[in-house]
């Protein structure tokens, strides 16, 4: 049996015996499983509750030792001809039998304790899979490299790709496409609002443990009607005196934004330090972290639709975000690649675009427009809208509930920018999509990769003459849904959709 001293040799033959994780692989398993009691047993050992009570959830985590050291002992793994053989379990014993051309990417996970001690967690992930084929917990780094190159070597030989010859040779260097400096990162913190995630969380901890820290949950709603009859006697002392409201609100907000912002910048040099973005062959290859250090690699080939964001702030810097779905991971995997340029400048997302899209043309050279009467669409109902909450307003609160009527003006100017700058563009091979006002975004999809289309109209479409045009790949995310081409005239949606039909059907019949 060898151990894993033997370095796995890429190239050679595969066919070894069995191999053992890292010897230190049980402690990363114990960690991971302590992870969702950590929390219970930190707020038992604070606040002193525990009581001899406190010796059962260490004998609990004695368990877990003795878990992950079976686990430990009984995991095996060996690189075959055709694949991976894997075994694990003691009483009841498992294998499972991984071929190479069914493993697209593999997803190295460093944490700060990982980089210490050299190791990484490996994870093998096939297209379209919610789940891993297969997650090592840990190899060491040497090994983890060596097995990245074996799956690539072997898979495209299977594949036939290339040739076994070749693939035996088959060593693709990085082409680099994106390195983010610090002050990149720093922009990225300044444009996302991810502090915000924190603030959110330090809320709703306080809210679970008010207990723990002395302050009644029921004592909670108190204290926010406390602040805000503070805050509303500031106000009504110092209404006549407009610059001491001002002063007031400067001191109040800015310093809340400034904290908000710094913790965004954080949070971003945390997850994006070091971001850099390579081409190998036919793999995407995405690095990340400050202190844990992130590997995730995706097929080019496997990229369903190409995103890119631009809101305010990114304008303001001059920046956008260029993002995928890709179908071999969900777009709410955190182990997928989610973002190809979390932030770098218009030309150099289309440069990236127009790099690794060689069969089109990015951007589109003309953009088709929607109906030309779309922007009643987008002004008519919030316009409603509005005018009843003014007429609400008005009624309980006397003549200056009016003065949210001056809201209507600018949601016409919102109507006219956003069907100003709706648009689709259809080449030979894709279909791209654009829409927003604040928060504009651009869509990239090939033809044969689409899944449905459907065309869809309400009773005042109809009676305008419009349908909206929905476009589904596979391997969208939630959050983002489906590529559509809003309030078209009803006679362009549907002959475009008869020819992307017509042309999905083709592609699926030479494919």
């Amino acid at each position: 049996m060898s151990t894993p001293s033997d370095p796995i040799v890429p190239g050679a033959d595969a066919a070894g015996d069995d191999r053992r994780l890292h010897p230190l692989s049980w402690l990363f398993v114990l960690l991971q499983q302590l992870r969702s009691f950590a929390v219970p047993l930190v707020v038992l050992v604070a606040t002193g509750r525990g009581g001899p009570a406190l010796g059962l959830p260490l004998v609990g985590v004695a368990g877990l030792v003795v878990v992950s050291l079976i686990q430990y002992v009984s995991y095996r793994y060996r690189a075959g001809v055709d694949g991976f053989v894997i075994t694990s379990g003691v009483l009841q014993r498992t294998r499972r039998d991984i071929p190479y051309e069914r493993i697209h990417t593999v997803n190295l996970h460093q944490s700060l304790l990982h980089r210490i001690f050299d190791v990484t967690e490996v994870r093998l992930e096939s297209a379209g899979g919610k789940e891993a084929e297969a997650v090592m917990r840990v190899l060491s780094m040497a090994d983890a490299r060596a097995l990245e190159q074996l799956v690539r070597e072997r898979g495209a030989a299977c594949r036939d790709e290339v040739t076994e010859t070749a693939a035996a040779t088959l060593d693709p260097a990085d082409t680099r496409l994106l390195a983010l400096g610090t002050m990149d990162v720093v922009r990225l913190g300044l444009i996302s609002n991810r502090g915000m995630v924190v603030v959110a969380a330090v809320a709703g901890a306080s809210w679970q443990f008010a207990d723990d820290v002395g302050v009644a949950r029921d004592d909670v709603p108190g204290l926010a009607r406390d602040w805000f009859r503070l805050v509303r006697d500031v106000a009504s002392t110092y209404t006549h005196d407009a610059m001491t409201m001002a002063i007031v609100a400067i001191l109040i907000l800015v310093p809340a934004l400034i904290l908000v912002r710094a913790l965004s910048v954080l949070l971003a040099l945390l997850q994006y330090h070091g971001f850099t973005l390579s081409e190998t062959g036919r793999q995407l290859r995405v690095e990340r972290g400050l202190l844990s250090r992130v590997r995730n690699q995706v097929p080019k080939r496997r990229i369903q639709v190409w995103r890119i964001d631009e809101t305010l702030l990114h304008r303001w810097f001059g920046r956008q975000a260029l993002r995928v779905d890709s179908a071999a991971g969900s777009g709410d995997d955190e182990h997928a690649v989610r973002y190809l340029a979390p932030v770098a400048t218009p030309v150099t997302v289309n440069g990236i675009v127009g790099h690794l899209r060689t069969d089109d043309v990015w951007p589109p050279a003309a953009w088709q427009s929607i109906h030309p009467r779309a922007w009643r669409r987008y002004f008519i109902a919030p316009a409603v809208m509005t005018i009843i909450a003014t007429a609400i307003l008005t009624w309980v609160e006397g003549p200056v509930g009016l003065l949210t009527i001056v809201v209507v003006p600018l949601l016409w100017m919102r109507a006219r920018a956003l069907a100003r700058f709706a648009g689709y563009a259809v080449t030979d091979r894709t279909i791209a999509v654009r829409g927003g006002w604040w928060h504009r975004s651009w869509g990239l999809a090939e033809i044969r990769k689409l899944q449905t289309l459907r065309v869809t109209a309400s009773p005042f479409d109809r009676r305008l003459g419009m349908a909206t045009l929905w476009l589904d790949t596979a391997g969208a995310s939630a959050g983002d849904g489906v590529l559509r081409i809003p309030y078209m005239p009803t006679a362009e949606a549907k002959r475009l959709y008869a020819e992307l039909t017509q042309r999905m059907t083709a592609a699926t019949t030479t494919s």
